[in-house]
């Protein structure tokens, strides 16, 4: 009597990290199991397939178009699930700079990649300031090391809001001021073409809301809600004789 082999069966690494699939039917024309099937199963174990369901579906369609009676199926989990306890990513206490320490064992060396290292750093909130440079720069270094210590890769400078109508630099805007201590997520910056425009803060990134062309517009001033833009070379009343643009913000409008 011959030993009933099962149709599917799914063998995990201790660390679950690696899944063996393997498919089995007596002749070509049985009956075998669904993808689902599969998914279901590898579920069930909290096995993270999502980068991996393309593989097994075209492995899966491929084995049930050929004549084999067997199959197996080598999956890996998500490398953001596998890596993320062997590449660390520290923050300074003021939020302004972040590294990556690395200690990979071996076997998963391979599964490295720039792409990669963005995801880790935006899973720990870094999203702002990455140095492209320093990324690649410590892609190339996990080439031929597996442990680095504290790698700088991102840094930023700390928001500076105008006080009293005072101009200060942005490192985000040329020219930006805050009009309200109240309201600091409310900015006003003139560009180099002479368009003030008014940008707001919200869901973690500025927004332009207005925009006016002033011309030969070279300085701002806020106070309250009234914006006094400085122009250069007017000469209305006089040759170089220079104007102000006063303006009124109205909230809502």
């Amino acid at each position: 009597m011959k030993q009933k082999i099962e149709p599917l069966k799914i063998a995990y690494s201790e660390d679950n990290f690696i899944a063996v699939i393997l498919l089995h039917r007596n002749t070509k024309n049985s009956k075998v199991i669904s993808c689902s099937s599969i998914f279901n199963e590898l579920t069930l174990k909290k096995f993270d397939f999502l980068m991996s369901k393309k593989k097994i579906e075209r492995e899966f369609w491929d084995f049930m178009r050929s004549n084999k009676l067997e199959e197996r199926i080598t999956i890996f989990s998500d490398p953001l699930v596998m890596l993320s306890q062997y590449i660390i990513v520290s923050i300074s206490g003021d939020e302004m700079k972040a590294s990556i320490s690395v200690n990979i064992p071996e076997r998963f060396q391979n599964m490295v990649s720039v792409p990669l290292l963005y995801r880790i750093l935006k899973n720990s909130k870094v999203q702002a300031g990455i140095s492209q440079d320093r990324i690649n720069t410590l892609f190339s270094k996990l080439n031929s090391e597996r442990t680095i210590q504290n790698f700088p890769v991102a840094s930023g400078q700390t928001e500076i809001f105008g006080h009293d109508g005072q101009m200060k630099l942005s490192s985000l805007f040329k020219n930006k001021i805050i009009f309200d201590k109240k309201s600091k997520n409310n900015a006003f910056f003139v560009n180099d073409e002479g368009i003030l425009s008014y940008v707001k803060y919200s869901r973690d990134a500025w927004m332009v809301k207005e925009t006016i062309k002033l011309e030969n517009a070279i300085s701002l001033s806020v106070h309250n809600n009234n914006i006094i833009v400085g122009a250069f070379l007017d000469s209305t009343k006089g040759k170089r004789a220079g104007a102000a643009y006063i303006l009124k913000l109205i909230e809502g409008k």
